[in-house]
């Protein structure tokens, strides 16, 4: 069983390089904001200011096997009411591929709580190809899967919200679109096919309940769809929430806790936060051999200029 989930891990990490996907897999509460340029997390809808945002996911979590598919992002966030920048450090690697990249966004105020955006990103994909079982020092496109090769993201995207501490209900939605491309193709072909995908967003809340969705519509890979659950006690300082993701094909579904301690509040403005979240998944059908886990870890630092 072993050597077929290395073969599985080898054979899909060289496929990875020619075709990354579009996003972590099942990151639902938290991706709004990050494939968006004009999007926002839940945090970051609460409160005008400065945010950083460390994610890690590990996927196949309690399986000690090589290629694990593991992502690291670091985002920084200007949050304003007229308009929004920042930039997002992202790596993975699935196998024995790896990829890192930086991307920035910048959207503008089109009337309150409606932001308009576009991003642009770059990132650099490399493959271990002599761990690979398919090695082969006569293969030209194995070879040249080994070196370095340049990919290019653009996109673009509108998102609202609706946020008003002395009204009951609450809500978001946002529709984006992006674009992936390498700009050298393989040996032995034209070029490589571009990404195009889709996201649409959407949330309502009420008192201490959220409820909320996300879509991606892919004309190359899967399609998928995030749902998410949470509710706040503590005086919305702690927060449960259930997730779910499907692509018709590999469903998941699991659960998050986290809390938000306010590091200096009282005031309307100068406020500091921090929020923990820790959220895991567990597949409920097998797309690999083994018992599988997914991991997310978040750390949310909020600079607030001022609360909503």
């Amino acid at each position: 069983m072993k050597k077929n989930i290395l073969l599985t891990i080898a054979l899909f990490s060289f496929w990875w390089c020619e075709a990354q996907h579009t996003g972590p897999f099942g990151q639902a509460a938290e991706s709004f904001g990050l494939y968006n340029p004009a999007g926002l997390a839940f945090e970051e809808m609460r409160h005008d200011g400065t945010i950083f945002n460390l994610h890690i996911r590990n996927q196949w979590w309690n399986q000690n096997l090589p290629g694990q598919p593991t992502t690291q992002t670091l985002t920084w966030l200007e949050n304003q009411q007229k308009q929004l920048f920042g930039i997002r450090l992202n790596t993975d690697q699935i196998g024995e591929t790896n990829r890192v990249g930086v991307t920035g966004r910048y959207a503008h105020a089109a009337g309150r709580g409606l932001k308009i955006g576009v991003g642009a990103g770059i990132y650099s994909n490399n493959t271990n190809v002599e761990k690979l079982y398919i090695y082969d020092l006569d293969d030209e496109v194995a070879m040249q899967a080994g070196e370095t090769r340049v990919q290019l993201e653009a996109s673009a995207g509108i998102f609202y919200h609706f946020f008003d501490p002395n009204r009951a209900w609450q809500w978001f939605a946002g529709a984006s679109f992006r674009r992936l491309f390498f700009i050298t193709p393989l040996a032995g072909s034209e070029g490589s096919t571009p990404e195009n995908d889709l996201q649409l967003q959407g949330g309502i809340s009420r008192e201490k309940w959220l409820i909320a969705g996300q879509a991606r519509i892919s004309f190359q890979q899967p399609s998928a769809a995030d749902f998410y659950l949470r509710r706040y006690f503590a005086g919305e300082t702690v927060f449960l929430g259930l997730l779910a993701t499907s692509d018709l094909k590999h469903h998941t579904a699991g659960v998050q806790a986290g809390y938000e301690w306010p590091l200096k509040s009282g005031g309307k403005q100068n406020n500091h936060y921090l929020n923990f979240s820790l959220g895991m998944s567990k597949p409920l059908s097998q797309y690999i051999d083994g018992n599988n886990l997914i991991v997310d870890f978040r750390v949310v630092w909020l600079w607030a200029h001022g609360k909503k």
